[in-house]
């Protein structure tokens, strides 16, 4: 799934994350040294 120019998201069958990718992750974070992402829990 897209999310951002350049971010993938992956999810399992359930629809839960289970994997974020960042294409050329250098050129586009720079010096960012973190990633702030929000998530929602679902219940159990």
């Amino acid at each position: 799934m897209w999310i951002a120019p350049g971010v993938h998201a992956d999810f399992d069958r359930e629809g839960r994350l289970i994997g974020i990718a960042v294409l050329d992750a250098s050129e586009r974070l720079g010096q960012i040294l973190s990633l702030e992402v929000s998530l929602a829990l679902l219940p159990a």
